[in-house]
């Protein structure tokens, strides 16, 4: 069966990305959905950008909220010390780091795409479509959400790092959780596989060692407690 991976929220986790990319890898997968925030939070933007640009998957992307923060940061550096307070450096970094042909590619990703999987329309988006900040949880009440307007039968969306298959006025759900910072279990990487013939969406995790992403923390941002604590939160469920 042909089939696609779905990713979300790297936020600048090589490690993470490694170990999701190798797995993809033996799934036999060649194309990739990415639903934005490629960097923030953690500390090595470019090599996940490196890593995306060496795997020579066919991948459609879109920006998330981060990429749209470092671009208003970048044109109004007052933003950069509250970023900093409750985000830590990873944009900052990636202001540094990243070669002028990366930060163009994230900069000019749309907001939102619309195309076909076989005969499925397709919307894909960071949060929910046309409000990239509005978080949709596995626990919200998807029927008070219009989705009306929306002409498709499948709504891609990441933004909250937790994974989500719905189905809800006649489309179909599908939030992938987060490759960099999952908000369920440290040490796992979570995405999703899109079974193109028969419509299947089957939920992954990954594992992958947190320390090297720990000790970046420490060394950049040892001041946001947070970026450490989501990475030891409960127990890896992955084999």
């Amino acid at each position: 069966m042909k089939k696609i991976a779905i990713l979300s929220d790297i936020h600048g986790n090589s490690v993470a990305l490694a170990a999701v990319l190798e797995h993809i890898r033996r799934q036999e997968i060649c194309i990739v959905l990415i639903l934005g925030d490629f960097i923030g939070y953690y500390h090595r933007p470019q090599e996940v950008m490196e890593m995306l640009e060496a795997s020579r998957l066919d991948i459609t992307a879109v920006c998330g909220n981060h990429e749209q923060m470092l671009e208003a940061a970048m044109q109004n550096g007052e933003l950069w010390s509250t970023i900093a307070g409750k985000y830590g450096h990873g944009l900052w970094i990636a202001k540094e780091r990243l070669s002028k042909a990366a930060m163009g590619k994230l900069l000019n990703l749309p907001s939102v795409r619309e195309f076909t999987i076989g005969n499925r329309s397709v919307i894909m988006s960071h949060g929910f479509p046309m409000d990239n900040v509005k978080y949709i949880y596995p626990d919200s009440q998807l029927e008070k959400y219009d989705l009306s307007h929306l002409k498709a039968d499948i709504v891609i969306m990441g933004h909250t790092h937790y994974p989500m298959v719905g189905f809800t006025q006649g489309k179909l759900l599908i939030n992938p959780g987060s490759v960099g910072q999952s908000r369920r279990y440290g040490g796992i990487a979570e995405w999703a596989v899109f079974y193109m013939d028969t419509g299947m969406v089957v939920p992954q995790c990954t594992p992958y060692d947190v320390q090297p992403v720990m000790k970046d923390c420490y060394k950049y941002d040892k001041n946001v407690p947070y970026l450490v604590e989501v990475l030891q939160r409960g127990k890896a469920i992955c084999r």
